[in-house]
């Protein structure tokens, strides 16, 4: 009995963190960065980050800071802060307590908000 027991737990301990954040979702998140009209700089936490319309890989757990700068147009930025991602809820159906501390330690719980940024710049 025990080890029907202990095999049934090895076969199902993949489904049991199969639904944490950190796999579903990652520690990082993609985000699309457009300026209406296209071509500004992008600086990401005061680093040179490319040229609009462009897509950034952030960590999910942390604060940004994106900066648009076009010639002729006011500089712009916007503040990504993180929220609460809804697919941590997963965790309670079958991650359990393992897949909270996973996706409080990886910061995978978070989800940049917003979740895209959408600028027009304003001219000077």
């Amino acid at each position: 009995m025990r080890n029907k027991l202990l095999s049934l737990l090895l076969l199902a301990s993949p489904l049991y963190l199969a639904n944490c954040a950190a796999i579903c979702c990652g520690t990082k998140q993609g985000i699309q960065i457009n300026t209406q009209p296209p071509g500004a700089t992008v600086k990401i936490n005061g680093v040179d980050s490319g040229v609009t319309p462009t897509k950034a890989q952030l960590t999910r757990k942390e604060t940004h800071r994106v900066g648009l700068t076009l010639a002729g147009y006011k500089p712009k930025e916007v503040v990504l802060e993180p929220g609460f991602n809804p697919v941590v809820l997963g965790n309670i159906l079958i991650g359990g307590l393992v897949g909270l501390v996973v996706d409080g330690c990886t910061g995978a719980w978070c989800k940049l908000n917003p979740g895209k940024v959408e600028a027009v710049m304003e001219k000077q």
